[in-house]
């Protein structure tokens, strides 16, 4: 069940979900003092597995929105969900600082609300470095604009291969896709190996959001399963190709961009030397971790397709690891001068 506390302009807003997942939605609309309505109107919000506050329907104070959540969170087991698309940024950084919600839906167009819903009342909920991104992206329109993008070609297909398993090949690929749709590419990224990560990657954070034809759309990407790769309509097709085999290298003849993903611990070099062997009659960029060195592993390749990335802790981190990406990317983006 769903309660919802909302603004006369906002009561529908919400109404998709008892479609998508049959969920009962109680709603409140008018104008409201939430800490009056946590702790005295609100007698049990227990059977409520989700309590949505629409911030435009209150009239409370800001210091009385932030001791009313905290009161919310030590009197009820329910996931608060905060519709912010006015709120002022002060404002949503004290709620994230001071009581540790992240459930918060920044977007201002209907399509976007949507997808920020569906990631809140996911499994795990609103990541906290996707709620940051989300602030700054929808908040920060200025500086949005300041730095806009041109993309060359269409369809440019890079192509991510792992030297062995366990070096973030996956993170770094959809992290890439992420980077490139906050830049306003249109960018797809598919699955091209047997791992299954893409399923079980859906089906934690986005088991709300529906598999149409092969794929499903979040926050500017489109991901496809099964070696699925788009045919038009994209900027970039990023494909995950997995590990780099005999079986598998004739994939790279479609391939516009390389990138290996490899590590230089001692253990680690066997698997990157075959890898380099494999790729000798390919260009490519060798992608390893940020702190370790590939001279004193002994790696001979030229600086210029060396690149070296972040340990990244989120993996729709649209911001990390943006530096090495334009390197790799080259001519494919082209940065506009400032507005």
């Amino acid at each position: 069940m769903i309660l919802y506390l909302t603004s006369d302009e906002n009561i529908g807003l919400f109404d998709f979900l008892a479609d998508e997942t049959g969920a009962l939605i109680k709603k409140y609309n008018g104008e409201f003092e939430l800490k009056r309505f946590i702790i005295h109107d609100a007698r049990n919000l227990n059977p409520f597995r989700y309590f949505i506050v629409d911030l435009e329907a209150l009239n409370d104070e800001e210091d009385e929105i932030i001791s009313a959540i905290i009161a919310f969170n030590s009197l009820f087991d329910s996931r608060l969900i905060i519709l912010a698309e006015k709120a002022h940024r002060g404002l949503l950084e004290r709620i994230i600082t001071e009581t540790n919600i992240y459930n918060i839906i920044t977007a201002t167009t209907i399509d976007k609300i949507k997808e920020e819903m569906r990631i809140c009342i996911s499994h795990q909920g609103m990541p906290g470095d996707l709620v940051l991104t989300n602030l700054n992206k929808d908040l920060d329109s200025e500086l949005v604009a300041i730095n806009t993008y041109s993309f060359i070609g269409e369809n440019v297909k890079v192509v991510f291969i792992g030297a062995m398993g366990r070096t973030g090949t996956t993170t770094a690929a959809i992290n890439m896709a992420a980077v490139l749709a906050n830049m306003g590419a249109k960018v797809s990224y598919t699955e091209a190996n047997n791992n299954n990560h893409l399923q079980a990657i859906h089906d934690h954070f986005f088991f709300n959001i529906p598999i149409e034809n092969g794929s499903f759309y979040i926050d500017g990407v489109n991901y496809y399963f099964k070696g699925n790769i788009p045919m038009a309509d994209f900027n970039f097709n990023i494909i995950d190709l997995g590990i780099l085999t005999e079986s598998n290298i004739k994939a790279l003849d479609v391939a516009d961009i390389i990138i290996l993903c490899a590590g230089t611990k001692p253990y680690e070099l066997t698997y990157l030397n075959t890898a380099l062997s494999l790729l000798l009659e390919n260009e490519y960029m060798l992608a390893l971790p940020l702190g370790s060195n590939g001279e004193h592993a002994n790696i001979k390749i030229d600086q210029d397709k060396l690149v070296y990335l972040k340990c990244s802790q989120g993996l729709f981190d649209g911001t990390i690891n943006s530096d090495a990406f334009r390197k790799i990317l080259g001519n494919y983006v082209y940065q506009n001068k400032s507005l």
